[in-house]
């Protein structure tokens, strides 16, 4: 059985993505897959019970049969916390284990997920390169390449991960369009002469960070006065219209697919942003 943790230098860099993208390609290839977020730190009820928002969507989205207990065993709420700080043991490794063990069971594939970035969990000595040592698995990083900064960020998380051997590679994320050609030509073969792997760099795309007009209703539990028949559209931006007219008309058009969220009583403003 193959199994690969996916970390990353910062939270809401794509790991989750990664993890569904790489789950539903392996699946179509005939492999069976299984899938685990060992620490679940986006807290959510679920019918009574506490739950991983990022762990839960992914596996429906894969239609996974385990229990939530197997797929995120550990869950990071106050109480583990200051038991954490208080030095009582709470035997997370072994439930780790046992919860890896159930999960593994059957698969060719398990891909693992971590926790926000990748020292999270290290109070519980329980940070990204603390668990896949403990699982012998490798870890793929993600890191969101806003800057050069991202260079920084990396090899600052080399000095955590400390034994490179369990570090199977990188992936550069949303990458914006003006800095493809300074990623390809200088960032990746400068990781690559620090003996770092760079398996992919994906280009910025603002459709993957988009949702849909029923997502928004759903989450606010907000009620549709017009344009039923337009609920999965998908939505790109976000504006505030608390400005004069003049000048919001001018950020409404500039901005394709945009939300504005504005006060009921400014009558100006909504029209101004249905004109654009």
């Amino acid at each position: 059985m193959a199994s690969m943790l996916v970390s990353s230098s910062e939270q809401y860099s794509g790991k989750s993505s990664l993890c569904l993208g790489l789950g539903v390609l392996l699946k179509e290839r005939g492999y069976k897959v299984g899938y685990m977020k060992p620490i679940g730190n986006l807290l959510i009820d679920v019918n009574g019970s506490l739950a991983d928002e990022d762990a839960q969507g992914i596996r429906k989205l894969l239609g996974l049969q385990d229990d939530m207990s197997s797929i995120t065993p550990i869950l990071l709420t106050e109480n583990l916390t200051d038991d954490a700080l208080m030095g009582v043991e709470k035997g997370l490794d072994s439930r780790l284990k046992e919860a890896y063990e159930k999960v593994s069971k059957g698969r060719d594939v398990v891909l693992l997920e971590g926790a926000g970035g990748i020292g999270g969990g290290a109070m519980y000595n329980l940070s990204d390169p603390e668990v896949a040592t403990k699982l012998d698995t490798k870890i793929l990083l993600i890191t969101r390449y806003d800057s050069a900064q991202a260079v920084d960020r990396i090899l600052c998380d080399l000095r955590i991960i400390q034994n490179t051997e369990i570090l199977a590679g990188i992936i550069l994320n949303e990458v914006p369009p003006d800095k493809l050609e300074q990623v390809s030509h200088l960032v990746v073969p400068f990781l690559e002469k620090k003996g770092i792997k760079v398996f992919g760099v994906i280009p910025e795309d603002h459709m993957l960070r988009s949702v849909s007009v029923a997502e928004i209703v759903e989450d606010l539990n907000a009620e549709v006065l017009v344009g039923a028949s337009h609920m999965e559209d998908l939505v790109e931006h976000y504006l505030v219209g608390a400005m004069e007219v003049g000048s919001a008309i001018k950020y409404f058009r500039r901005m394709p697919n945009a939300a504005v969220i504005t006060g009921g009583d400014r009558s100006d403003i909504q029209m101004a942003a249905i004109e654009a």
